[in-house]
């Protein structure tokens, strides 16, 4: 199985970038660090717009009633993740 998380190109900054500032540190060291060591059976792909706007596809499960299945959510990181948690929608 291949598992992709899709990073746009306009969000892979430097330090030095005037961008980093509105994006928090932690945002791009979590997503960088599920693109080095993605979960089993998970794809997550970062919106073109807006990092903090994230599209997953979950595989269900070997051994339970969800075995074959696919299942997608939307997470979106707000302005004050990780203070206050995410929200989910599917």
């Amino acid at each position: 199985m291949i598992i992709l998380i899709y990073i746009p190109k306009c969000f892979h900054l430097k330090s030095n970038d005037h961008i980093m500032s509105a994006i928090p540190r932690r945002i791009t060291k979590e997503l960088t660090r599920l693109n080095k060591s993605p979960p089993p059976g998970m794809t997550v792909s970062v919106d073109d717009k807006d990092i903090r706007y994230l599209k997953i596809a979950l595989e269900g499960p070997d051994s339970s009633p969800y075995q074959g299945g696919l299942f997608y959510l939307e997470m979106y990181l707000g302005d004050q993740y990780p203070m206050v948690p995410q929200r989910l929608d599917s």
